[in-house]
């Protein structure tokens, strides 16, 4: 069985939160690395929407919303 991650704080997170926060680290630095091309808003809006997606379940996780 897949053990948590200690926080900063102490803490231990679960294995699903570990992999929440690291899904929202991915998706806002495929937004950020973006770069400016033909067709890149598109792009631009897709991983946007993926990152806001990603903060959502991860703030709903940890009670947030």
């Amino acid at each position: 069985m897949p053990q948590g991650h200690e926080t900063f704080h102490g803490q231990t997170t679960s294995p699903d939160l570990a992999d929440l926060e690291a899904a929202r680290a991915q998706t806002w630095a495929a937004y950020n690395g973006l770069n400016c091309a033909p067709g890149w808003e598109n792009s631009s809006k897709d991983q946007a929407a993926a990152a806001a997606r990603a903060q959502y379940a991860l703030d709903k996780a940890k009670g947030l919303r």
